[in-house]
């Protein structure tokens, strides 16, 4: 089964498991997964941005559908994000194994030749780069 999580196309999950306007990976807090009426996803936090400079709805930044809305609360959740996302947090090994090697919150984007590790941005950020490792974005076979 471990073999098996090496063959996902790390573009596919991010395209799946991060939002696409500020590409954090979602979570189930600020980061959640909100399904706009079109049926694009974002997550809480980019909405609330968008929906600050609007009256009654958002405009999807893929599509330019409306979605007609007050509050965040009248968006249903991604429920199969967050499902996926409970996985990579309490199922197997090879589901965590796709999570970045530092935070493990995080998709990695990121390979640190230094230490061998795929890391996310953040982490990229904080250690990797500050001691002069040699950093490589992860691009997949597209």
């Amino acid at each position: 089964m471990e073999a098996a999580s090496y063959l996902l196309d790390p573009d596919l999950l991010r395209e799946v498991l991060e939002c696409p306007i500020c590409l954090e990976t979602y979570n189930q807090t600020q980061m959640r997964p909100k399904l706009l009426q079109c049926g694009h996803t974002v997550c809480r936090q980019c909405l609330e941005k968008l929906l600050a400079n609007t009256i009654n709805g958002v405009r999807c930044p893929f599509c330019s559908r409306v979605s007609r809305m007050s509050s965040i609360s009248q968006l249903a959740d991604n429920l199969t994000v967050l499902k996926i996302l409970d996985c990579t947090t309490s199922c197997s090994a090879a589901t965590a194994a796709l999570m970045c090697k530092s935070c493990y919150n995080r998709l990695p984007r990121q390979y640190c030749h230094d230490c061998a590790t795929f890391l996310c941005e953040l982490c990229k950020e904080e250690g990797h780069l500050h001691q002069g490792h040699s950093i490589q974005p992860i691009r997949g076979g597209r």
